[in-house]
């Protein structure tokens, strides 16, 4: 997929669903709903059969919640469950010491620094290394102390280089996936590196969601070209790419691309199975990073309970998905089972995925109850 030559998409609001998407999704469905505060409310007839509460669904348990707010304790139950992690190490802010004995004895030289519990891409530091690692350790502290992190504290992984992807899971079923491409400018062979930022700038001003993201050229991103052997004024070759950040998150600016009929089967039953073993979880983002799309394995980075499921209705390249619209039918699917209703034909289709998902989950809570009632 060559980007460069794909155009990127534009939303406006004459256009596109590009807010209210449960209120869209309710009337595409003919439901009603009902907004208290942050909560929202999903009826068939008169009766509630699904919710929202801001980005958290209201099938999310309390467990689920805090696990998965602790990145190292979300990988270290997926280490439990035998799904494919990037094997953190877990260090206090007053542990630079123990941190630098790590790095020093690990075979692998390059690492990625992450706060346990900010999100957002906020503090991650890429390519610490024993050189780097006071300074990473600072700058990331500072950032988690700016943000009022009570408890400051890091996690250490290997640095692999690979496909950044978010697989959205809901209720149980694959709704959609996006690839975040890092944030970078392709040369033409006659413009600055200055020139091409500028001309992305103009491109993201024209969409209504990606405007807000708008790249600074900041001491950050002229240390990230210069670390690239380039500067602002240097003309790149034609097709030439540099990067002006490591970070996938699309508030860094990342370029989010639309991946959902090319992600390969092994992906999205690594996603489907880190849920299931997630308890009290059933609807969730589920960040991969994998060598190529349709590998047969990948590492799970991240599993987001408070998944923006907007960015699928407004990927910068490729086709529009509607998650929430997925994640009002599946609940309806669930309460109609539950009270005894009958199923339409699209129904029972939702009801297949769901019983596979359903499958994993058992597996896991059989296999959490006996460990348990082994103590």
């Amino acid at each position: 997929m060559q980007l460069n030559e794909e155009k990127p998409n534009c939303y406006t609001v004459e256009e596109n669903v590009v807010n209210n998407f449960i209120g869209h999704a309710a009337k595409e469905l003919r439901k009603k709903t009902k907004v208290s505060g942050k909560i929202t409310e999903f009826y068939h007839v008169d009766k509630v059969f699904g919710s929202i509460n801001g980005l958290l669904p209201g099938s999310t348990g309390k467990t689920a919640y805090r696990i998965c707010k602790n990145k190292f304790e979300t990988e270290k139950l997926l280490e439990w469950a035998d799904l494919p992690t990037l094997n953190s190490s877990y260090f206090t802010h007053e542990q630079l010491k123990e941190a630098k004995i790590f790095i020093d004895e690990s075979v692998h030289n390059k690492f990625v620094l992450k706060p346990i519990s900010l999100g957002s891409g906020k503090g991650i530091i890429f390519n610490v290394d024993r050189e780097n690692i006071g300074e990473s350790w600072n700058r990331s502290l500072e950032i988690q102390r700016n943000r009022k992190v009570e408890e400051p504290s890091f996690i250490l992984q290997n640095y692999i280089d690979g496909f950044d992807i978010r697989i959205c899971i809901v209720e149980g079923q694959f709704a959609c996936a996006l690839w975040r491409v890092q944030p970078h400018v392709v040369g033409d062979g006659n413009s600055t590196v200055r020139e091409l930022i500028a001309r992305k700038n103009e491109q993201r001003q024209k969409s209504l969601y990606f405007q807000r993201f708008l790249y600074d050229m900041d001491e950050v991103l002229i240390e990230k070209i210069r670390s690239q052997k380039k500067d602002l004024d240097s003309i790149l070759d034609k097709d030439e790419v540099i990067l002006l950040s490591d970070l996938g998150n699309l508030a860094a600016g990342a370029e989010s691309v639309d991946i959902t009929k090319m992600v390969g089967e092994n992906l999205i039953n690594l996603a489907l199975k880190s849920v299931a073993a997630v308890p009290g979880l059933y609807t969730a983002g589920v960040d991969i990073l994998t060598e190529n799309l349709k590998a047969d394995i990948g590492y799970i980075i991240e599993i987001n309970t408070n998944a923006n499921h907007k960015v699928h209705y407004m990927p910068y390249y490729g086709e529009i998905r509607t998650p929430y619209k997925n994640l009002m039918e599946n609940m309806l699917v669930k309460y109609k089972l539950k009270a005894g209703l009958g199923l339409d034909q699209r129904e029972r289709r939702i009801y297949r995925d769901i019983t596979k998902f359903n499958n994993y989950k058992e597996i896991y809570h059989s296999k959490l109850t006996n460990l348990l009632m082994q103590k």
